[in-house]
Parts: structure tokens; sequence; C-alpha cells
């Protein structure tokens, strides 16, 4: 499991390097997931093949899994965009000619900075992801 410290969107990246991981990987993200779950903590899930996290030169199945603050009810019409998992996976899905014409890298990530998780929040999720991935490790 690795810990996406950039400056927006903070998630989580596991990594699939061969078929003799798919069944220990998969049990330990069902975990994370269900984690976030019964804590009722929004997130989005994105699975991409892509260079290897630990490794640039080799390839791997990447699992992307973002927290992210809830939103209840219609999602603001005033956003230049949802940060969904799409949204957060690089796909911008732009509904405004007027936000499409002025977007920048910074709107991008204001944007994304508006969804994550409070820093308190953040940084106790990391520390339960770490127990979680310390007892995966011992079974």
């Amino acid at each position: 499991m690795y810990k996406l410290d950039i400056d927006a969107p903070h998630g989580f990246g596991f990594e699939i390097k061969n078929i003799d991981e798919l069944s220990s990987i998969s049990r330990l993200i069902f975990k994370c997931v269900d984690h976030m779950r019964r804590n009722e903590i929004a997130h989005a899930l994105f699975m991409c093949k892509g260079r290897s996290f630990s490794n640039p030169d080799e390839t791997a199945i990447r699992v992307l899994l973002w927290p992210r603050t809830k939103i209840l009810g219609p999602k603001p019409s005033e956003a230049a965009f949802n940060t969904a998992v799409l949204e957060m996976a690089g796909h911008l899905l732009i509904k405004d000619e007027e936000y499409y014409d002025n977007m920048s890298d910074e709107l991008a990530l204001s944007c994304f900075k508006d969804m994550m998780l409070p820093e308190r929040e953040w940084l106790d999720l990391t520390e339960s992801f770490k127990m979680i991935g310390s007892q995966f490790n011992d079974s």
C-alpha cells in the first residue's frame, strides 16, 4: 500500500505486479474500503494499468483509493466539475464553456482541495490503514 501525498487529492495506491498477488492485494483493498464504508467516509476507487509505484520501469495494475468529503443531495451546479472518480483520475468533464475556457491547473487543484478530507481525518485514516496493513501482513 502506498500513501499518495501529492497536493491534491490525497489517497492510497495499491499495485498488482503479477497474478500471484491478485488475491492478497484484493483482500487488502477490500479491508480498506470496508473500513471506510463502516466509518461513512465517502471515497472513489479507480483501477488502471500503469507504471509501478515501486519501479517505474515496470508495469502494474494500479488501484487508487481516494477518501473525500461526503456531499449529500444534489451536487453544486456552480462547480467547474464534479470531483468524482473520473475527475480524480485526471479526466475532467467540464460542464460550462466559461469554466472550460478558463481552466487551469490551479483551478482544478482548488476543486480537488475542496473535496479532500480535513487534515485530522486524513491523518486518522492513514493510521487506521497502517494498522489494517500490519494486521494483513501478519495473517
